[in-house]
């Protein structure tokens, strides 16, 4: 759930973030002695619709995938999971978690999906 909206620069936003939940951990995070992994408060995506940046609403709460990338995490619109009918998708982009399936929700935290996520929800 983003927290803050700020222009980072003039080609990216930072959305401050409260992660809820992780379904897949990059070998690159930082993990404490606690084994607590350690995220980034800050998601960074292109300022454009047309450069498949994301619009995230304050108070809102989303299933977003990313990457991360030197101890940066960054989203776009061109690797999010989407239902087969984006008609059931409020925003047709992006799913707030409220609009996200059981079936995709168990498999999420089944991590069903393999390292490219190509697996089809079916």
């Amino acid at each position: 759930m983003p927290g803050s909206i700020d222009q980072q620069t003039k080609e990216n936003v930072r959305y401050k973030v409260k992660y809820e939940q992780m379904f897949k951990i990059s070998s690159e995070m930082t993990v404490t002695e606690q084994n607590l992994v350690v995220l980034p408060v800050n998601i960074y995506t292109s300022l454009d619709d047309s450069a498949c940046g994301i619009q995230l609403e304050l108070g809102h709460d989303y299933l977003l995938s990313g990457k991360y990338v030197n101890g940066t995490m960054q989203t776009s619109l061109c690797g999010q999971i989407l239902l087969e009918d984006l008609k059931e998708s409020r925003k047709h982009d992006i799913l707030e978690w409220t609009e996200v399936p059981d079936k995709l929700r168990q498999q999420l935290n089944k991590q069903e999906f393999d390292s490219t996520c190509e697996k089809e929800l079916k």
